[in-house]
């Protein structure tokens, strides 16, 4: 699914739910990746009703091929990434440990 239609579909859970009752929305971090994981911190950080996103450190997946790695605050939350696109950068020499050759995963 899409990061637009996961969009689309926990919009229409906040626009049908009474103020009450409103539905939460949480996303996994299902794809175990670096980039996945940043996907779904943009979207909670785009749905008003979205409070938690699933992380599960420990893979190289997701720990190492981001540049600086995740930092957790003393509250255990992750700080949504700033950088333009998804908000985070990849390191060439942990995505090289993984693909024969990564420059070609991070041509523009």
């Amino acid at each position: 699914m899409t990061l637009s239609r996961l969009f689309e579909v926990a919009a229409q859970a906040v626009d049908t739910a009474s103020p009450t009752n409103a539905a939460l929305a949480t996303t996994h971090a299902g794809e175990a990746d670096a980039v996945g994981f940043a996907a779904d911190l943009q979207l909670a950080a785009a749905i008003p009703s979205a409070e938690l996103v699933e992380y599960i450190g420990g893979s190289p997946y997701l720990d190492d091929i981001k540049l600086g790695g995740w930092t957790l605050d003393a509250e255990g939350q992750v700080e949504i990434p700033q950088l333009p696109g998804l908000g985070i950068e990849l390191d060439i020499e942990q995505l090289a440990r993984f693909t024969p050759d990564a420059r070609h995963l991070l041509v523009a």
